[in-house]
């Protein structure tokens, strides 16, 4: 029985440990969100709110360093204006909404200090569906094949985590600034109103909650 002793603790040391790795959670998500890059003619983007949903899979690389894989669902989006209210000749405004629901892919290296963290990294949305909708109507235009099926974006955040015994809530704040045009170039006319330069920009606020393994 002696001789399995080294053997049972062994087992018993890699479990712990490996447990120790990985911290499994949920969160969810609010952001303010546009597009950046060149707009329209005569158009200018303003800010749109999005939600979405998150799993969280992390992996502890070293002390106080963790890989976290995000993936999930999001809608995001922007307005796109054409006008100007405040011009006395031809006050006239339109305002046009696009909206976009893609699964998002993000991965993030996350630091810590204690309970504070930072980090950043990359994210992949797979784009599902476009709409655009004229404020002035409910009628909505799919408008998918204008864009790519892929959008890459950077992301910057920090955030705070709470313990409350083993499992954490946590809050993020993440700012994602868009790596590529997503719009399909080669699909849009001169006379187009969505021909632009498109790429995702904003804010987004985070909470859920982790689980240790």
């Amino acid at each position: 029985m002696l001789k399995f002793l080294p053997v049972i603790f062994s087992l018993l040391f890699f479990i712990n440990t490996s447990q120790a790795q990985f911290r499994l959670g949920l969160g969810g998500e609010l952001s303010s969100a546009k597009f950046g890059g060149i707009p329209p003619d005569s158009g200018s983007y303003e800010s749109i709110t999005g939600y979405g949903g998150n799993a969280i899979i992390e992996y502890k690389i070293v002390n106080d360093v963790y890989l976290s894989f995000q993936p999930g669902y999001h809608k995001k989006g922007t307005s796109i204006k054409f006008g100007d209210e405040e011009n006395l000749i031809n006050d006239t405004v339109i305002t046009f909404n696009v909206s976009m629901n893609c699964f998002t892919l993000p991965l993030n290296l996350k630091v810590y200090n204690n309970d504070f963290y930072v980090g950043g990294g990359v994210i992949l949305d797979i784009i599902s569906t476009v709409n655009i909708k004229n404020e002035e109507s409910s009628k909505e235009k799919d408008i998918k094949n204008y864009f790519l099926d892929v959008d890459l974006m950077a992301d910057f955040n920090m955030g705070y985590e709470f313990k409350l015994g083993k499992p954490t809530l946590f809050i993020e704040l993440r700012y994602i600034q868009g790596l590529i045009n997503i719009n399909e170039e080669t699909k849009f006319a001169e006379e187009d109103i969505y021909k632009a330069n498109f790429k995702s920009s904003g804010v987004s606020f985070l909470a859920g909650i982790m689980f240790p393994l």
